[in-house]
């Protein structure tokens, strides 16, 4: 039916939301100095410290999650595919708590190769004196209240509001652009035979 599609589809969209950006192509990037690559590995461990990574990762899906889940709830296009079919809506929830499972899980996973990319990145951006600069800021209650504040923006109510609404415009959108991409692909017609 086009309610499920429309389900189904939206189960699509939401899968792919963690990925904010299109992938940069990959280049060969030149290692940073050495001594710059040391100061800015000590500068990641005061920006993003042990203690703060946990709440980092449960902040940014916890948040994610509630303001996805919030919008496509609130859709009009979705309450009138679980009115038609009230049973999709847990299974609908299930899957929103099973992708912020695995999106935690993948978070932790990839947290070493971030902080060692952030490393790099500040070691080829910034000179000694300004990791040291940074390093001394975020070593302050200052500088760790404002990590603390910096990674917990998304937990933010008015962030929330933000990315509900534009989940909203998205979920408008996608019954036309979901026609648009399946009308496209049918005036391909048929595969031709393997030769």
């Amino acid at each position: 039916t086009s309610a499920m599609r429309l389900m189904l589809t939206t189960l699509l969209l939401v899968s792919a939301i963690p990925v904010h950006a299109q992938p940069a192509p990959i280049t060969t990037v030149a290692e940073p100095d050495a001594a710059r690559l040391a100061g800015a590995a000590k500068l990641v461990d005061v920006v993003l410290p042990p203690t703060l990574r946990e709440q980092m990762i449960e902040q940014t899906v916890s948040a994610m999650v509630a303001n996805i889940g919030k919008a496509v709830m609130s859709s009009p296009q979705m309450a009138a595919a679980f009115e038609k079919e009230p049973r999709a809506q847990p299974v609908f929830e299930r899957y929103m708590t099973r992708q912020a499972d695995e999106t935690r899980a993948m978070m932790r996973e990839m947290m070493p190769g971030v902080l060692t990319v952030m490393a790099h990145y500040y070691a080829r951006q910034l000179t000694l004196p300004q990791i040291k600069d940074a390093h001394d800021f975020y070593a302050t209650p200052s500088g760790q209240k404002f990590a603390l504040a910096a990674s917990g923006i998304m937990a933010d109510p008015e962030y929330g509001q933000l990315m509900q609404s534009s989940m909203r415009r998205v979920m408008e959108r996608m019954p036309a652009q979901a026609k648009a991409l399946s009308d496209e692909l049918k005036a391909l017609g048929p595969v031709p035979a393997a030769r």
